[in-house]
């Protein structure tokens, strides 16, 4: 299986190279047939064209998830959601005053830990090149993940207290929120699509 990724990859390159190399010919001959900055019919741009066009679609191309990326983009996914349903639960529970929130509580920083540790796994194995085009995004999610152990330590301090719980509750599940939303930006930004 590793042999087919590595030939499908390499088949890919060698198509990547060999267009641009039809498009630098063609932009020396005059650029017959097809616009100088499209190439005619959409896709890569052509050499000549447009460099801004030139520079994002090198960028697209740099931050693009592997296979293996975009499994483990999943997997990390899935755990924060379970980790912003379990909140959600324990912010109804203690709402309510449920005896089963305490209990709920206690569970809950060792599943928004297991969503942290995968999201900053998946990180550390960038590419430089990914590093260097999600700048944007790796700070957006950085900032979430910063706010996401503030309200984990925040629940932590309530766990003897009702009232104070449920306002940690609500915290944390707004920070699991927006967490998930900067995972999602960034897995957009690589070209990954959740599932649903």
């Amino acid at each position: 299986m590793d042999g087919t990724k590595l030939l499908l990859g390499r088949s890919a390159l060698l198509l990547l190279v060999v267009s641009l190399c039809s498009v630098t010919l063609s932009a020396q001959h005059g650029g017959h047939g097809g616009s100088a900055s499209t190439g005619g019919g959409g896709g890569a741009p052509k050499e000549g064209g447009d460099p801004t066009a030139m520079a994002d679609f090198a960028r697209v191309l740099a931050v693009q998830a592997s296979d293996d990326q975009k499994d483990q983009f999943q997997s990390l996914a899935a755990d924060t959601k379970t980790a912003h349903d379990a909140a959600r639960q324990l912010q109804q529970q203690s709402a309510a005053a449920s005896p089963s929130a305490a209990e709920q509580a206690a569970k809950l920083p060792a599943a928004v830990d297991k969503a942290k540790t995968e999201t900053r796994d998946f990180v550390k194995d960038f590419t430089k090149p990914q590093k260097s085009g999600l700048k944007p995004q790796l700070q957006k999610l950085s900032k979430a993940d910063a706010e996401l152990e503030r309200a984990v330590k925040d629940l932590d301090a309530a766990l003897g207290n009702r009232d104070q719980l449920a306002n940690s509750a609500a915290r944390l599940e707004k920070a699991l929120a927006e967490f998930h939303s900067a995972q999602a930006a960034l897995g957009d930004e690589m070209g990954i699509q959740l599932h649903p």
